[in-house]
Order: structure tokens, then sequence, then C-alpha cells
């Protein structure tokens, strides 16, 4: 898992030397492990020559702005969107399986943008940065502990114990990756400071709970962030592999 972030690096020379890093193939334990792991902003595409290898299932996993329009989307998508009144002729942001970049600048932890360099012929086409970062093991003894409870309670069909397992995986890494900001206050107050609450800048919404109580959500005024988004960032990325 990575720890602290150690330089970003723009150099082209730098970069290309960590990325391409042939040490990445040993099989020495002892060389691995002291390779950096890293975060890679760049523009590629898939090596034209392989296309017909991943043209039904794009490698690159990645969110991009898609404009429902006919010209995009095709005729018969379209014609659906209308016959079912679903929104259409707008731009959405939608989870896509992409065969390259789609022109933009995207970032790859190292394990996934190795995995396209070496095993789907990626191109990188522009190197924008390198992020470094040293690695920390302090989860290691958790996750093999719970993915061996887990395989074992899949092995007796303990369905109960295997779906805890995950929920215990999931959450302690998932809860590193919430948006605090995305998320409000409630307050229950008196029919007469809910009143007051409405004319204060931090008001959202307030529902009646009775006669003189109400539930009153309000923006935060301040965000703070004890998270290790290193490691949400690392894991959410290499799920998509």
């Amino acid at each position: 898992m990575p720890a602290q972030q150690i330089e970003r690096i723009t150099d082209q020379d730098r970069c290309k030397e960590i990325i391409y890093d042939t040490n990445r193939f040993s099989n020495d334990p002892l060389v691995v492990d002291k390779m950096l792991l890293f975060v890679a902003e760049i523009k590629g595409h898939i090596d034209e020559k392989y296309i017909n290898e991943v043209i039904n299932w794009g490698p690159i996993l990645r969110k991009i702005n898609i404009t429902t329009n006919k010209q995009t989307i095709g005729e018969f998508m379209y014609n659906h969107l209308v016959e079912h009144n679903l929104p259409h002729d707008i731009i959405e942001r939608k989870l896509t399986n992409l065969i390259d970049t789609n022109n933009e600048v995207m970032s790859f932890n190292n394990n996934y943008l190795q995995l396209l360099i070496d095993t789907c012929h990626l191109v990188i086409d522009e190197i924008v940065s390198v992020t470094t970062f040293s690695k920390h093991i302090n989860f290691n003894s958790f996750e093999k502990e719970f993915m061996n409870l887990r395989q074992q309670a899949k092995d007796a069909r303990n369905e109960g114990l295997g779906q805890f397992c995950k929920l215990m995986l999931n959450s302690a890494f998932g809860g590193d990756a919430f948006n605090s900001e995305k998320y409000s206050n409630t307050r229950l107050l008196s029919a007469n400071k809910t009143y007051i609450q409405h004319m204060m800048g931090g008001f959202i919404h307030s529902t009646e709970l009775n006669d003189d109580l109400y539930a009153v959500k309000v923006d935060k005024e301040n965000c703070r962030c004890n998270s290790c988004l290193q490691v949400a960032y690392f894991v959410l990325d290499s799920a998509k592999f």
C-alpha cells in the first residue's frame, strides 16, 4: 500500500525510467520490493495492431463525459431513450470501457498502468507527471486474516461469515474514499430556530417532525480529512483489473 508521497516528477526521462522500470519483471522479491509505488498522469492508446484482442472489452476503465445524442450513442439507443421518456441530448458522466484515454489526461497506479503496457499493448503518447510514494504493510495482517477467513467460509458454504468478511474488507478500505464534503449536518430545531435557520447561508432543507420540532439540514462550514486518500485511490484503481 502507498504511504507518504515522495515527490511529483515532471522530467520526461525520469518519468519514463520509473514507468518502464524492467525490475518489474524480476522474480526476486527483494528487487521488486525496492521499486516505488507511483501514480502516472498520461495520455495513451492501445496499439492498433492489437485492437482486435481488446475490442470486446476495452481494458481502460474510466469515467468520461458522454453526450446522449444520436451522433454519439447511435440511432437505436437514442430512439430507445426517446420512446421511454428517458433523459437524452444531455451530458452524462459514465464509467466506460475504453481502448484509449479519450484524448484526456488520465491517472493510473503503477500496477494498472504496467498491466496495460505489458498485457494490453498500451502506447503512452504523453506523460504529464509521475508521483511516487513509499510503501507500508500495516494492512497486511488484517487483510490476510479476513481474506483467509472469507475463503474458509466459502469452502464451508457459510454465506453469513463470508458476507461479514467481505463487508469488513470493503468498509476498511472504502471508508477512506468517502468525500465528507458531500455530507451535510442535520440538526433538530424548534419552529422558531428553524425559521431563523432558513435565513442563514448554510440552510439546505427542513422536514417537520411535529408541531415544534424540525429536522434541518445545513451545509458544513468546514471540512476535515484524516483519510489515507492515496490508499483509497490504489484500492479503487486496482479493483478495475
